[in-house]
């Protein structure tokens, strides 16, 4: 789900202009089960903060359970009383307890943040699911070469 305020104009220029400076943030997070590297909820924080701050820019994040289901609402507001708000959802799985609430929080929280601010990352635990699945279609079939046309045919 996505909505925003009546008017934009001053959110969206300040969007652009705080993602014309924003970096790329830092994978300091190791995954061992994958053996991959990712960037962590406090370096995406980090990466996007300032910058939005620079900007006119704040960032709230709301979570909320229900069904089964961990959600979490994402708002960009702007000096200007502009804002813009998302819902990102995942199922909590099958301990549902409040770690697994938590691990989904802060995962709905990285994931949410860096795409509304358009952030790199670089996650390789993406990159790999990536991979596997180029690896697992099969190659197209070659196309016959196409036949020149040969203009004296269609007189």
């Amino acid at each position: 789900m996505f909505e925003q305020s009546d008017n934009v104009n001053e959110l969206f220029k300040a969007l652009a202009a705080a993602q014309s400076v924003l970096g790329r943030a830092d994978k300091d997070g190791k995954n061992p089960h994958y053996r991959s590297r990712y960037a962590t909820l406090t370096s995406v924080i980090e990466a996007v903060r300032p910058v939005f701050a620079e900007h006119g820019l704040s960032i709230q994040q709301h979570p909320h359970f229900a069904d089964g289901m961990v959600s979490l609402t994402t708002v960009i507001g702007h000096t200007s009383g502009q804002w813009t708000r998302s819902v990102a959802s995942v199922p909590i799985g099958k301990k549902a307890d409040s770690h697994a609430f938590g691990s989904c929080v802060s995962y709905l929280r990285r994931y949410s943040l860096a795409s509304v601010a358009c952030l790199v990352q670089d996650d390789d635990d993406g990159n790999q699911v990536a991979h596997i699945q180029q690896r697992r279609q099969p190659a197209a079939p070659a196309q016959p070469a196409a036949k020149p046309l040969d203009y004296d045919e269609l007189a």
